[in-house]
């Protein structure tokens, strides 16, 4: 059975689509983009910086490149992406993707979140 943590009214992100929030101990980043929540750890996989601070909008990102290919950077209008404020390391915001690196190492990790009667959730 999977615990729901309470971590904001869906009009409060309607002014503002960004919260950081503390659950259990941990900060999540919490995003509103294209109608959807989405939640990351607030901690960049590169060296621990605050990855949900960052800039977070559609800008230019890379697909991960296969094993000695360069990356190919592009403008992509229906990506949005989360840039680590200490780095410039690029995440799809939806999925916890690094958009430069291959593995799971080079992704965020993301939670499960779900809306009923206003509010959203953080499911755990």
């Amino acid at each position: 059975m999977s615990d729901r943590i309470a971590v904001g009214e869906v009009a409060a992100f309607e002014d503002d689509p960004r919260r950081i929030v503390e659950v259990r101990g941990v900060e999540l980043g919490v995003f509103y983009v294209d109608g959807e929540f989405h939640a990351v750890l607030n901690t960049c996989p590169h060296q621990n910086g605050p990855v949900a601070e960052g800039k977070l909008g559609r800008t230019v990102v890379a697909d991960p490149p296969e094993e000695g290919e360069r990356v190919e950077e592009r403008y992509d209008p229906d990506r949005t992406v989360l840039r680590c404020p200490c780095h410039s390391w690029t995440f799809d915001v939806a999925t916890g993707k690094n958009v430069a690196a291959s593995g799971p190492e080079y992704d965020l990790v993301t939670y499960e979140t779900a809306v009923e009667d206003g509010t959203v959730y953080i499911v755990l």
